[in-house]
């Protein structure tokens, strides 16, 4: 793909996502015209190959601060594939070489502090990341939250917890509603627990006036990520809606969910803690309740 930016043109550059379409071409092309560069952090694509920090259902930094990020071709980290993750590892390790992102790169925002901190532990000039949080546009009003059901919302993928989400409801006894909103990998897991467990609804993939609706009724968010989250955006809708939170204390999360206040934070990966937190929660609702105004 060949890229031309003039001057004459384009004030700035912003970049959301250079891989996999445009490449790291991008600036370059930019910094010719001299043109600033904005880079925005979405993932750790820069250090790790499937962007995510996460392995074998676990956190995993094995590539961090690598020169070559040999581990995660061995582990075939990019889509499952050896060739394709020696094709990623080969992008990142001549764009280190060549300095891309820190000689052609003007600004980058991250997301939120701790993924600025991280960036910043990885190589990237402190005095060039800004952290700058998630929005949603429009305010689609507060939620009456008595709908007497949690939600999930998300990619349904090891990941998202989505392991987590299930083993928690089967533990319930599928005592309480839930209703699940996203498609993934793990849709036939899904599938099976419905089969187990009626108090299990699946939407597949939702549109936002869906998701919206949906969180607006909630008595919470359950959101039980196992990996490094940047600023999940599903938890601005709840807030938006006035629905608390329960997570678990891991990356970004630990710093957007305020115990108490906007839900609740659980030792990371605890299935006993999140299912006792859940249970708690809906026999006696109105802690929930009493959050929304300020979740909101």
């Amino acid at each position: 793909m060949f890229l031309t930016v003039s001057r004459d043109r384009y004030d700035r550059v912003i970049v959301h996502n250079f891989f996999p379409l445009v490449s790291p071409s991008i600036y370059y092309a930019a910094h010719q015209e001299k043109v600033p560069v904005i880079q925005y952090l979405h993932n750790f694509r820069l250090f790790c190959l499937n962007g995510l920090f996460f392995r074998d259902g676990r956190i995993c930094e094995d590539c961090f601060k690598k020169q070559i990020p040999w581990p995660g071709v061995i582990h075939r980290c990019y889509r499952g594939s050896y060739l394709g993750s020696i094709v990623v590892a080969a992008m990142l390790c001549v764009h280190r070489l060549l300095k891309t992102w820190t000689t052609k790169v003007d600004q980058f925002i991250a997301l939120s502090e701790f993924s600025r901190v991280k960036f910043i532990e990885g190589g990237l000039p402190a005095g060039r990341i800004a952290a700058k949080p998630n929005f949603i546009g429009l305010d689609p009003g507060p939620g009456s939250g008595k709908g007497g059901y949690a939600v999930f919302i998300g990619r349904l993928s090891k990941e998202k917890g989505i392991p987590q989400l299930l083993s928690a409801w089967k533990e319930l006894g599928y005592g309480i509603p839930l209703k699940i909103l996203g498609e993934g990998p793990q849709a036939k897991e899904v599938e099976r627990a419905i089969e187990y467990g009626e108090n299990i609804e699946w939407f597949g993939k939702a549109s936002n006036e869906k998701v919206i609706e949906v969180l607006k009724d909630a008595s919470c968010l359950i959101f039980p990520s196992g990996c490094y989250e940047n600023f999940p955006r599903v938890i601005l809708e709840a807030y938006a809606v006035g629905t608390p939170v329960i997570a678990y204390n891991l990356g970004s999360t630990g710093e957007i969910v305020i115990p108490g206040r906007t839900g609740y934070l659980l030792p990371v990966g605890d299935s006993k803690a999140l299912v006792e937190c859940i249970q708690k929660a809906f026999q006696d609702p109105s802690e929930l309740f009493s959050m929304r105004k300020s979740t909101r």
